[in-house]
């Protein structure tokens, strides 16, 4: 039974990444996966972010020499959003073939306005 995980307005504590931002953020790093960075621009809620600057933060999985796989379900179990007062600072723990969970993590900020969440990619690291 998958539970569902709120939005939580905390600055104190980190929290798991609401269950209503799990499909965009499955598309996202399927986009990276497939190395269809042109399909992030339409994935809803995305805000726009050049192609070169996509281009750039995929360079970053290819330097770090693994195949990113889909997001399985352990994903939520360690990823984690924090309310800033404005915007969620989300850090998205990534799944490579050879490592299941690498090194890597996705950096995105959630905005919020009238209900209505809007995603912005940061970047795809090892902190």
């Amino acid at each position: 039974m998958i539970t569902n995980i709120p939005v939580v307005y905390d600055e104190e504590t980190a929290s798991q990444v609401p269950t209503i931002w799990r499909e965009t953020l499955i598309r996202i790093v399927e986009a990276f996966k497939n190395n269809g960075l042109a399909a992030i621009n339409h994935i809803d809620g995305v805000q726009n972010i050049e192609l070169e600057h996509l281009q750039d933060i995929a360079e970053n999985i290819t330097n770090y020499g693994e195949t990113l796989v889909s997001l399985p379900d352990e994903t939520w179990e360690t990823s984690q959003a924090l309310w800033m007062g404005f915007r969620w600072d989300v850090i998205l723990d990534l799944f490579t073939e050879r490592e299941g969970l690498s090194d890597l993590i996705l950096s995105i900020r959630v905005f919020e306005t009238d209900g209505v969440f809007e995603y912005s990619i940061q970047d795809i690291y090892v902190p």
